[in-house]
């Protein structure tokens, strides 16, 4: 039965999409993804699993876009939500105001379309579909869609690098937050700080492989964020931070 939806949808897909002349999603590389399937692999520790693509305007005219999402297979436990300019809830299936892509330009990921997963501690695939279109002109249009690959957490592996850090203190915080951490003292790591969209606010290099650190964060406003501590370029644990 999920083989049959999932074909029905793409063929939905492709006869909405095939008109599409001026519209195309991008990866931060500029390699076309339009109407087209990604992989985007994630560890089921991770508070949020999120991807964001660009979204060019190939015409002479400023189009208004808007955002469509369809659950194609989606773990159970398992949350979904997109942003276009503002991130939505998972009741949310199509983005309720568009945005303005000016003639010939680039919408940016950073501010403008992200796909999240919020796997809440369970492993497994979710499969998901996005559709960009002209809000004036719904054929034309492009879509993507993306396994969200969320890999289940192994405690042998963390035990054996020895590879720790503990919850962000005080959260949330105003000025300073603080960490205690531990990795192998040959791994490059550090904690990136992002905001709901993705973009990337902060980024300490840890140079003590069995320490503490305390961060100054009152630069930043106040809202939602997310840290993740990185070893070696793998992200070992991400979790929300809240700034007053």
């Amino acid at each position: 039965m999920k083989k049959s939806l999932l074909s029905l949808l793409i063929i939905s897909l492709i006869s909405f999409t095939v008109f599409s002349q001026n519209l195309q999603i991008l990866d931060h590389n500029g390699n076309d993804l339009s109407n087209t399937t990604y992989d985007k692999t994630g560890i089921n520790t991770e508070t949020v699993i999120s991807i964001e693509f660009d979204i060019k305007n190939n015409s002479t005219s400023a189009i208004d876009i808007k955002i469509k999402k369809y659950e194609i297979d989606v773990t159970a436990g398992h949350d979904n939500f997109f942003c276009l300019g503002s991130c939505f809830p998972p009741s949310v299936f199509e983005s309720p105001n568009s945005v303005t892509i000016d003639a010939g330009a680039t919408l940016p990921g950073e501010s403008g379309f992200s796909c999240d997963v919020e796997p809440n501690g369970i492993g497994g695939i979710t499969t998901m579909a996005y559709t960009i279109f002209d809000a004036n002109n719904e054929n034309d249009s492009v879509h993507i869609i993306i396994n969200f690959k969320i890999e289940q957490y192994s405690n042998s592996i963390f035990d054996l690098t020895g590879e720790f850090i503990s919850k962000a203190y005080p959260n949330p915080a105003t000025d300073f937050v603080s960490f205690d951490y531990n990795f192998n003292s040959n791994a490059k790591a550090g904690i990136k700080i992002h905001n709901m969209l993705g973009s990337e606010v902060m980024f300490i290099e840890l140079t003590n492989s069995n320490n503490s650190i305390t961060v100054p964060v009152g630069s930043l406003m106040e809202g939602v964020y997310f840290w993740s501590f990185i070893v070696d370029n793998k992200i070992i644990k991400t979790e929300r931070l809240v700034i007053n």
